[in-house]
């Protein structure tokens, strides 16, 4: 089970739409970081 942003349950099997737009958040998220942190890799080797 998630949460959306509004804080609501999400059940059942996600849409694509939703899933879409969930991955956008969390590539979204990653990058930030990324600057956050000064552009170093999160992972080694990388």
């Amino acid at each position: 089970m998630l949460v959306n942003d509004e804080g609501a349950m999400i059940q059942g099997p996600l849409s694509t739409t939703q899933l879409s737009a969930l991955i956008l958040r969390m590539r979204t998220s990653y990058i930030l970081a990324q600057r956050a942190f000064g552009n170093r890799p999160m992972v080694d080797g990388r």
